[in-house]
């Protein structure tokens, strides 16, 4: 089949405005890694289940930037999607909360120590449809800390039709019952077109909780963060997209953003939650639309 026919073929069968979605399983070196897409009109999102289900590629169609190439255009030869996120192809689950690379997490703490979702491998163990939601359920990672607690924490993603992706942690297991685990929503991103950033001065970050605090970006190395958080967002004005982290239910412990440097060329946001036996579950909103 020719991509011309396909394309008829897509036109005539797949109706405007269909989420469309694919589940990768690499089979060519036997990693037996799982990569899970999701395409609909609000953003591409890729789920990157071997480095913890963290997410690894969006490009926020819901921006509508205007991507077309020419000599009378200010992109020229560039015509690719922007992204927001893009760490797939460069950098790995070392690099996202250092110097390079963008991407989500889930950091997990007990006590002093923080550990990271992302060097935990999973699997999509189910994939569920409907003309409401696409659910993506991963198998639980499991963590262990230094002084003997180990947790079980699964993870899913619930893709809706108006650019809002619900992130579910659920605690499935502790080895102490008493123990009370900290963890931060995290994600930590930019925009660019090809595998460097660009330039991030005007960005908006913005927490809200019992205070509201803002910060434009400007290369310092400044972060805001504010208690009982209800909000986490960046507004990029130059790819027309507005992102946003806020609870499901609730507050957040705190909610915090913060810029990087000219060798650290990102932002990030985070909420902070505490799970327990009494609360094991913690249920995050990622928005992403037009700004």
């Amino acid at each position: 089949m020719y991509m011309k026919e396909f394309g008829d073929w897509f036109r005539d069968n797949i109706p405007i405005g269909k989420p469309n979605v694919a589940l990768g399983k690499e089979i060519l070196f036997g990693s037996g890694k799982h990569y899970f897409w999701y395409i609909d009109p609000y953003f591409r999102v890729l789920i990157d289940s071997n480095q913890g289900g963290s997410i690894g590629d969006i490009r926020p169609y819901a921006g509508r930037f205007a991507a077309h190439s020419g000599p009378d255009s200010p992109m020229r030869e560039i015509a690719s999607y922007p992204y927001i996120i893009q760490s797939q192809l460069r950098s790995g689950a070392q690099h996202h909360s250092a110097d390079d690379g963008a991407r989500t997490t889930l950091f997990v703490l007990n006590g002093e120590e923080k550990l990271d979702l992302c060097y935990c491998s999973t699997k999509v163990a189910a994939v569920e449809r409907s003309d409401e939601v696409t659910k993506v359920r991963l198998t639980p990672a499991s963590l262990s800390f230094k002084n003997g607690l180990q947790v079980d924490i699964e993870t899913i993603y619930e893709f809706y039709p108006n650019g809002i992706i619900m992130i579910r942690r659920k605690l499935v297991r502790t080895s102490d019952q008493a123990a009370k685990i900290g963890i931060q929503e995290y994600f930590k991103g930019c925009y660019g077109f090809t595998e460097y950033s660009e330039d991030l001065h005007g960005i908006i970050l913005e927490v809200e909780g019992d205070d509201r605090k803002e910060l434009v970006y400007d290369y310092n190395s400044e972060w805001i963060q504010v208690p009982n958080g209800t909000k986490a967002s960046a507004s990029i004005p130059p790819i027309q997209t507005y992102i946003s982290l806020e609870p499901a239910e609730g507050t957040a412990l705190s909610a915090e953003a913060a810029e990087g440097h000219l060798f650290n060329p990102y932002y990030s946001l985070k909420l902070h939650y505490e799970l327990s036996e009494n609360r094991k579950e913690a249920v995050t909103c990622l928005t992403i639309r037009k700004n």
